[in-house]
């Protein structure tokens, strides 16, 4: 896997990349599910479990990337070492033709627009690789991520058999998505080096 992207939150010192997951992130895609509140992890699994158990861990990280795609967001702490804080992942259907969606950001970076930018991220993968449309579950009760969702294209409508669920979908076919737009946080942040010579490496594809 290549084509990583370099990130510059201009409010923070801190740079984020975009990259697929690997199979040595076991560790830190632990580290990102204790660190995010109760209320986040249950979002992110309906459930009330506080960290990944072994087997579940390993199928997450160890991705077959020809049906299923995870991209991970990482802030470099120097001397090689990353941290994870949010990641975006696709299961493809049996059928070919579709993939559900799994998006999580720790809570201490909500509002910094990476979940946005993680999703178009995913809907070009998904898209380079033949799928059609994108669908997913959220809580009705999660207002946060169903804004995110509407403002990302997809359609909603409440679960026939449960109304606390929404579902969600997109098509996937003339995708008109921009690395540069939105910006990763407020109006007047601005992508790195947006005119700079290495654009064309920031726009490759990660899952190329």
């Amino acid at each position: 896997m290549k084509g990583v992207r370099t990130l510059d939150l201009t409010d923070s010192d801190q740079i984020l990349s975009i990259r697929p997951i690997r199979a040595d992130d076991g560790p830190r895609l632990q580290t990102l599910m204790q660190s995010m509140s109760d209320e986040s992890r249950y979002y992110r699994f309906m459930d009330a479990i506080r960290e990944l158990p072994a087997p579940l861990l390993k199928y997450f990280v160890e991705v077959d990337f020809d049906f299923d795609m995870a991209l991970v967001a990482v802030v470099d702490l120097g001397t090689e070492r990353e941290n994870i804080v949010a990641v975006a992942r696709y299961f493809g259907d049996d059928d070919g033709l579709g993939c559900e969606f799994a998006l999580a950001v720790a809570d201490a970076w909500h509002h910094h627009g990476i979940g946005h930018r993680l999703m178009q991220e995913l809907f070009e993968c998904a898209r380079s690789h033949g799928y059609q449309h994108m669908h997913g579950d959220v809580l009705a009760d999660n207002a946060h991520m169903l804004h995110l969702m509407q403002h990302l294209g997809f359609r909603l409508r409440t679960s026939p058999e449960d109304p606390g669920l929404k579902l969600v979908e997109r098509r996937l076919d003339a995708l008109n998505i921009s690395p540069f737009s939105p910006p990763l946080h407020a109006a007047d942040a601005q992508p790195r080096d947006e005119v700079a010579a290495d654009q064309p490496e920031f726009r490759a594809n990660p899952c190329s």
